[in-house]
């Protein structure tokens, strides 16, 4: 079959990224063609975060090539579409993509992956004239029935063609290929010693600023070192860096501090040296090879998501997958923890088999104990992490995940 993947906005470097790339690999490992298409009439600070086979190309420019692609596709599916800052013409180019794409009868799917409103308000059709996009989507996917995605629809009377949530028939919306990620794995001996690192956007509901306050109240005294990778120019980064730390000295170069644009090339150049203050570092956007490379070197790795808990049983995000796929044993926050689910059982009902540790932040102390005796115990971190990658593996692949999803697009 011949698929093409729509992005109406562009490689943002982010999740969805990521996703596209995952799914695009995943379909071409089973005897089908791809095309993913990513409008670039927008530019993205981190669209070069993921060498991959995007085709970067502007959608007013080349309609008719985005067309024919679409309507000779077997199947289309969209994993993103034009923001409402968006040129009118982009906006209403998209919109005539779709229509005919519905027209020739390919069956078009919309996977909406965003979790909050304030990114869901950013899409076209949060603007009344473009709510027709959803007449000419055949099926729609998306984490939870009662997501910000789901009440957004209801608040503006849209109707979902054959809504399909996570939670009806998958085990989750991302799908990763964990095998492709043992080449970065490193023995016991070759870790830097008590590290921990949060990669990703600062943004406030992957939880930088809880990592910060554990950091600071548990793990700093007992001799870890905190990082922080992916720190760009936005207000959420900037909050976090001149308010979180004091004082805040990040790069420095002769006593100047660089600009993002030198920051992202010093550091995907390996010309970055960093100060440390509060055992703690702060580092730029960055290339996702070279990222994996310097997480697989941390002992453990920490995601905590600070979603409400309507969020949390349908999502893992491909930055949590990331740390178990390097051979770093993750960190997740509990509550996480308790409502995501496998196989009907949450994670911390399964137990030890998980490989991860859980920590509550209203009571981590058991888990600052874990970590410290991992950090010291080269049989038990070992097996932790054997048991992380392949638990992982075997219900979160991509493989699983998106056989499930062809399944029913």
């Amino acid at each position: 079959m011949n698929y093409v993947i729509l992005m109406g906005r562009g490689v943002e470097g982010t999740g969805n990224t990521k996703y596209a790339v995952e799914l695009q690999s995943y379909i071409e490992s089973i005897g089908h063609t791809c095309r993913t298409l990513a409008n670039k009439d927008k530019h993205w600070g981190r669209e070069k975060s993921h060498p991959n086979h995007i085709e970067i190309i502007s959608y007013t420019k080349n309609t008719e090539e985005i067309l024919n692609a679409c309507k000779t596709a077997d199947k289309v599916i969209i994993l993103s579409v034009p923001a409402k800052n968006f040129t009118e013409e982009t906006k209403n180019i998209f919109i005539d993509i779709v229509k005919a794409t519905k027209e020739s009868g390919v069956p078009t799917t919309y996977i909406q992956v965003d979790h909050k409103i304030h990114s869901i308000n950013r899409n076209f059709y949060a603007e009344e004239q473009y709510k027709e996009f959803f007449k000419y989507v055949d099926k729609v996917i998306t984490h939870s029935h009662d997501g910000d995605f789901v009440r957004f629809c209801k608040k503006h009377d849209i109707t979902l063609n054959n809504l399909v949530t996570a939670s009806d028939k998958l085990n989750g919306i991302n799908g990763l290929d964990f095998d492709k990620y043992k080449k970065y794995w490193k023995p016991f001996e070759e870790k830097e010693y008590r590290t921990i690192k949060f990669l990703g956007r600062v943004a406030a509901w992957k939880g930088p600023w809880l990592f910060r306050e554990m950091h600071e109240k548990y793990f700093r005294e007992r001799g870890f070192i905190a990082t922080l990778e992916g720190i760009e120019m936005s207000i959420q980064s900037l909050q976090f860096l001149y308010k979180s730390w004091d004082p805040v000295k990040i790069v420095r170069d002769d006593n100047t501090l660089w600009t993002t644009m030198d920051y992202v090339e010093k550091m995907n150049n390996d010309e970055v040296t960093f100060e440390r203050y509060h055992n703690a570092y702060m580092l730029p956007p960055f290339d996702n090879a070279k990222a994996m490379e310097r997480m697989s070197k941390q002992q453990f790795g920490i995601e905590l998501l600070l979603l409400d808990d309507r969020f949390l049983p349908d999502i893992m995000e491909y930055a949590m997958m990331e740390i178990v796929a390097v051979g770093t044993v993750p960190i997740y926050r509990k509550r996480w923890g308790e409502l995501f689910k496998i196989e009907g059982k949450s994670l911390v009902e399964w137990g030890d088999e998980t490989g991860m540790v859980f920590l509550d932040e209203n009571n981590p102390q058991e888990a600052v104990d874990l970590i410290c005796k991992l950090s010291d115990d080269k049989e038990l971190y070992d097996s932790y992490r054997r048991k992380a990658f392949d638990f992982c593996n075997k219900y979160l692949n991509n493989k699983v995940i998106f056989k499930q999803l062809l399944e029913i697009i």
